[in-house]
This record gives C-alpha cells, structure tokens and sequence, in this order.
C-alpha cells in the first residue's frame, strides 16, 4: 500500500492536464480528490499508532532497494503534504494562472507532492536522494513558471544551485554513513549510533549531511535563496516555502537525531546555525516591504527555531519540534494563501500600497486574524503552546541556555513584528488609494485559509488530537519513548516561559510600533546579517563565468588545427603515461615476415609520406586513405577479416567525402595554403608521438599475462547462447550488439551525408558548366 500511495502521486500528475482541458476549471477542482484521499488513508493509519515497512528491490546487484518506512514523524509530515497540499490546491483553482499553462501547473505541483511522499517514506539513504534530487528539480520548474521575468528564472536558478550542489556533499555522507553502519536503512542506523559518533569519520559526516540540510530548508549561511523564490507563484510558496520543501532538511536531521545526535558536535553545530538563523530573519525582516517577502523572511525564522530545539538534546526539544512543526505549518500555509488573495484583490504585494482592507475583504480579514494570532503565539491558539513549548526547551537545554533563550526571544519578537506587519497593517490601518479596487477573492480562495486558521484555534483549545496524534507518535520515532508526563498544556501556571511569551508580545508590538526607528538601527548590524552572502553568491557567480569565458577564448578559440593538436597531445601523453613504469619488453610480438607483411607495411608509411609532404589537399587525403587500407591489410593478415573489411569500409566512405568536400573548398578558398616550418614540424612531432605511443601501449598489452577468462566465456556461450559457431561474429552481432549498432550507425549517418554533398557539388559543376563558353 506504501508504494501504491507514493506512484499515486505521479499518475494523478498526466490526469490532471487532462481534467483541465475537458472540464476546465472543474476539472481542476477535482484535482483536489488524491489529496485528499490520501490524507485521509495517512490520517487513518497514524492514528491507529502502528509502524509500516515494505522494501523492493531496485538494483540488487548493487544492494540497492526501495525501502519505505512509515512511522509517527513521517505520518505528521504527510498529513501537512497531503491535507496542505488539498487546500492549495483548492486555492489554485482560480488563482491567475493562464489558461494555457494551468493544467501543467497544476501537474507539477501533483508531482511535487509526490516527491515529498518518497523523500518522507524513505528508509533507504539513495532512496531519500533520489526523491531529495526530484523536489529540487520539481521545485525549480514550479519557482521559475513564470519564465518570461527574468526574476524568476534567476530565483528558479538560484534555488536550484544551492540545493544541489550542497545536495552532493550530503550523498557523499550519506554514502560514509551507510559504510561505517554497515546498512543504509535509515530505520536500523540508531542501532549502530555509539559505534558511529566513536568513529573518526563522525564529524566529516555530520557537516556533510548538515550541508544538504541547511540549504535545503534555508538555515544560515544557505537562507537568502528562500526570499528571492517570492517571485513564484503564491500557490507554490504557500506550499514549497511553508510546509513541505523548507522543511525537508530539517525532517532529515530529526530522522537522524537518534543515530547522530549523541555528541557536542551535534549541540553546537545545530544551535549555531539555528541562532544565525534566527538572528538573520529577525534583521531582515523589519527591512522588507513585500508582502511575501515578510513571510518568508518569518519562516526563516520559525525553521531557526525548528532547528534550535531539534539540537537540544532532551525529549522537551523534541516535544517542542514535534507541535512547532504543525503550528508553523497550519498559520503560514494560511498566510500566504492571504497574501496570494490579497494580490489578486489589490494587483500589488507592496505594503507601502496596503491598507484598510478589513472592510472590502472582511472574510479574508477573519482569515488574518486568526494565523496572525497563531503567528503571534497568543493564547487560545495553538500558536501560545507551541512558543511556550520553545522556551520551555530552551530553558531545559543542558548547557548556554542563556544564549538559547536570547535567540529564540528575538526570533519569536520578530515573528510578531511580522504577524502585525502581515494582518494590522495591511488589513486594519488606514484605506490608501490603491486598494479602493479591492474585493472578497473567489470563495476556492478562502476554504484554505479559514479551514487552517480555525484548525490553530481548536487545536489550541482542545488538543488532544495534537497530543496522541503528533506528539506521541513522533516522540516515539525520536526517542524510542513517550514524554506521558509532560503532556501539551494551554495553561501550565504562572512559569518562565509564559513571562518570556508576554515580554516577547511586548517587543514584538514595540518593534512594529517603531518600525521606521528599527530599520535605521539594524543599519549598525554587520552585513553579513543583512544582503552581504547574497553578493557572495552573485560574486561567486560571476567568478565562474569569467573563468569560463577565459578559458574558453583560449581552448574554444575556432580554430581546427589548434583543437587537433591539443586532443592528439592529450591521448599521445595518456598513452606514454600508460607505459612509463612498467617491465621491459621481453619477447617479440611477430615473429617472420611474408612479402604481404613487408608491402602492406611499405604502403603505411608511404602513405604518410604523402600525407605530410602533400601539396594539395586531394594528395594528403589520398597519402591518408592509402596508410589506412595498409593497416587494413595487416589486420586482415592477423586473422580478424571483419574488422579488415570494416576498416576498409571507413577509408573508402572517408575518402569520398574528402574528395566532395575538397570539390567545394578549392572553389571557394582556392587552393591549399603552404604552412609554415615551424607548424609543420609541430604537426609531425605531435603525430609521431601518438603514433609511437599507440605502438608502445600494444606492445606493453602483449607483454601481459593472457586472461583467458572472458576468452572462455565467448567460447562456451557463443553456441549455446547466440546460436552461432563463428566466436568473433558472435561478439560483434551478440554480445556487443549495441556497440556495433553504434559504429554502423555512424557509418550510415556518413554515407547519407554524401549524398547531399554529391549533389550541391554536381549542381555547381553543372552550372559552372553552363557558363563556361562551348
């Protein structure tokens, strides 16, 4: 069943087109129905608390399988895929997509979808890759669907660089990892946890895999590309950018938290990125004036604070991971779908050009509200426990809770500055010029929104649901034990961390209320929290262009002869390389020479006499052709006659197109030009170098022991298995039947090219013909 949920995905993916085109947007809405199910059939089986694996094999020969594994953490994430994934799409439907690109639209994001299924469901470290690399290939196409702005091609561009490249150092890992464990399931890997933190190659592990991690789900120093991917369109931010790609690294490194996370390493390095995290976004932030950008720049800092508690190494981090991760999910799949609906009213994202829209939007306002709450973390919302939850893990945190605690405050103080940035501003200040033309959006617009923002109210009223379905389970997978004693509370008393939640409110509305004052201020801050990696990355950028220009002007520079020589050096100096070093030649290769021997060989080197003494072009090809039909008869001599007869076939095929080619040159160009000494001398050393190489190579092969081995196999097979009695015709026609249809394939693309050349040149003949006086 696992499997049929994850190929779901792809098949719904070359439906849906198809439902747009027949019923249009109907059609569409019915796009929403695999989600749906599936979170319906994923709902079902977290609930009933069991764990579920299938393995396939995929390339056995090389110990590959596709192993799936579902458990508490992996059934939380695909309860926010599928039941998020529902909604948007519902959102999509009247969303401003043209109409020509809706269908495939809708198909990517169906596809997306199903990415994320495998990346979350895989229990093998290739099988996670694979599906890592296929949502940064999806996401890539989904960033940059509007392709004709240059913005979104770059963001698209940008997106999908940082998370590939850093993709390799994490399969590189990956791959250490499987090989110190002695297995690449991913669900068998804590048991082998002291031997691998123990081991040497712990640490180069470690940042390996957290490379991938970091930039996939935007942790500093990796976290400008998430901002820039706003130019997309707002149903994939509302999807990519908050509940499902930005997380996935952080799912990997809560996957591995039980194998990994037993050392300092773990501790320091995850909550130093986290603080940078926090403190970038909470910068940043205050600075932005796009609406979409603001919650992106939020939800940079709600995946710091992610970060932040997976590194503390206490059931009350994971426990804070585990609600974290569906409130940030449920009021920032809702923002965004607000922000979408309020571009689509107004036709602009600038909040210099919003406000009072609570009269004209009043449903969508409600909507606000309510995530803007969350977002907060007031109380009743859900919002309230899951920061009382952070705090709570950060003041437990075993050591530098001060510094934990510092970062996670400015971060949550941020977040609320950007709630109010979000939801006052823009919905209850004073109504601008601009928004006179807003109105309700399309009720598909609003199902999304207000579903989500009533899910963070009940669940922060009553939630049990959260408690047995999320929190349990995933502490489980973490941990291995539930945290019964500790259950999620709306009010736990008067404690530390509600007088940190009610101070973090404070700042937050003081911020806002002094935001003009702020920006000057976080002026001060060094730039490194602000655009200056950003213009690394552009530097870096440019740095690889012009080094590829250079180097191309000087290797790619148009002219033949220079690219001739550097690939004759090149394989005249691989085949020295092969000889230099090894035993000397101790016996003959051929022994007694017949009077065929002795002429074949004559007419070689004849023929290259010609070749290089030639005045005409004509000649030099004829002195070529003949050098090449000698060699032919050597090697007929030695006994391999098809290969003979497939030289000749070359020499003849090459000296007519020679011949053709030539017609046409002489009458444009003239005739040859002589070059110079020094060229000439060049092009002779280079050719007798390689010539000399190849010579020495054989000889060093034949002075070998012979390895009868895959002699044998062709012999014992050749009868049995390709139904011949001719070994060598048996090789070509069987056994490397695909290498021969290569070579006959160039032949044949070689013959038909002549004959379009035969006829341009008849035609000039004839016409030359025609003008000439009789």
């Amino acid at each position: 069943m696992l499997l049929m949920t994850l190929l779901a995905p792809f098949g719904w993916a070359i439906v849906v087109p198809f439902l747009w085109r027949i019923w249009g947007r109907r059609g569409g809405r019915l796009a929403v129905l695999l989600p749906s199910a599936l979170f319906v059939f994923y709902a079902s089986r977290l609930a009933s608390g069991k764990t579920w694996t299938e393995r396939y094999a995929w390339a056995p020969a090389l110990d590959i399988e596709m192993a799936l594994h579902f458990d508490g953490l992996s059934g939380t994430y695909l309860l926010l895929i599928t039941g998020i994934g529902a909604l948007i799409a519902l959102f999509a439907v009247p969303y401003e997509i043209p109409a020509r690109h809706v269908g495939g639209f809708d198909s990517l994001m169906v596809g997306f979808m199903g990415a994320m299924q495998g990346l979350v469901l895989a229990d093998d470290l290739l099988t996670l890759f694979v599906f890592w690399e296929l949502t940064s290939i999806t996401s890539y196409l989904l960033i940059g669907f509007d392709s004709e702005k240059r913005e979104a091609r770059a963001a698209a561009r940008q997106a999908l660089l940082i998370t590939s490249t850093t993709a390799m150092a994490m399969l590189f890992g990956f791959l250490l990892l499987g090989e110190l464990a002695g297995t690449r399931r991913i669900s068998e890997l804590h048991e082998h946890a002291d031997a691998i933190v123990a081991s040497p190659s712990y640490p180069g592990i470690l940042i390996l895999i957290a490379i991938g991690a970091f930039a996939k789900s935007a942790i500093a120093p990796f976290h400008f590309w998430l901002p820039n991917a706003m130019t997309a369109p707002t149903p994939v931010s509302a999807y990519l950018h908050s509940a499902t790609m930005v997380k996935a690294g952080i799912y990997l490194l809560a996957r591995l938290r039980p194998t990994l996370s037993g050392s300092d390493l773990w501790f320091f390095l995850l909550g130093t990125a986290s603080v940078a995290t926090l403190l970038v976004g909470a910068v940043r932030v205050v600075n932005e004036f796009d609406l979409k950008r603001v919650l992106a720049e939020t939800t940079v800092i709600g995946l710091g604070a992610l970060l932040l508690v997976l590194a503390i190494p206490t059931p009350y981090g994971v426990r804070a991971f585990a609600v974290f991760l569906v409130v940030h999910a449920l009021y920032k799949a809702a923002l965004f779908m607000i922000a979408g609906a309020v571009q689509h009213s107004t036709h602009t994202r600038n909040l210099r050009e919003l406000s009072g829209l609570w009269k004209a939007m009043p449903v969508t306002s409600v909507a606000a509200v309510l995530s803007g709450v969350a977002m907060m973390g007031m109380p009743p919302m859900l919002g309230f426990i899951g920061k009382e939850l952070i705090y709570d893990a950060t003041l437990d945190a075993p050591r530098f809770s001060l510094l934990w605690v510092t970062a996670a405050f400015t971060g949550n103080a941020a977040m609320v500055a950007g709630a109010l940035l979000v939801v006052h501003h823009v919905f209850f200040g004073r109504r601008l010029p601009a928004t006179e033309i807003a109105r309700e959006p399309p009720p598909g617009m609003l199902v999304g929104p207000c579903v989500l923002g009533l899910l963070s109210l009940v669940f922060g009223i009553f939630h049990d649901p959260i408690q047995n379905v999320v929190v349990e389970p995933s502490l489980r997978a973490l941990t291995g034990t539930p945290l019964a004693e500790h259950e999620i509370e709306l009010w736990g008393g008067i404690s530390t961390a509600l007088v940190l939640s009610i101070a973090t409110v404070a700042a937050g509305v003081t911020g806002y209320v002094e935001r003009d004052r702020l920006i000057r201020l976080t002026r001060l801050v060094p730039g490194i929290f602000r655009r200056r990696l950003e213009n690394g990355y552009r530097l870096i950028l440019d740095a690889i262009a012009w080094t590829a220009h250079a180097q191309t002007r000087v290797i790619q520079n148009g002219r033949l002869p220079i690219y001739g020589a550097v690939f004759v050096g090149v394989a005249a100096s691989a085949l020295f390389v092969s000889v230099v070093g090894g035993p000397g030649f101790s016996r003959a290769v051929h022994e007694g020479h017949t009077f065929v021997d002795v002429a074949s060989s004559a007419a070689i080197v004849l023929g290259v006499g010609v070749a290089v003494s030639a005045r005409a072009r004509f000649s030099a090809a004829l002195g070529v052709s003949l050098a090449g039909f000698g060699l032919g008869i050597l090697v007929a001599l030695l006994g391999a006659t098809d290969v003979a007869l497939a030289q000749f076939g070359a020499e003849s095929l090459l000296l007519i197109a020679v011949v053709l080619a030539t017609r046409r040159t002489a009458a444009r160009y003239g005739p040859a030009r002589r070059s110079s000494g020094t060229f000439l001398a060049l092009r002779a050393a280079l050719a007798s170098l390689l010539g000399a190489g190849a010579a020495l190579a054989l000889l060093r092969a034949t002075q070998a022991p012979f390895e009868d081995e895959l002699s044998n196999h062709f012999i014992a097979n050749t009868v049995e298995v390709a139904r011949g009695h001719n070994v060598v015709d048996a090789i070509l026609v069987d056994f490397r039947v695909l290498d021969t249809l290569g070579e006959i394939t160039v032949i044949l693309i070689l013959a038909l090219s002549l004959w379009p050349l035969h006829r341009k040149t008849a035609r000039r003949t004839e016409e030359s013909d025609t003008r000439s006086p009789s």
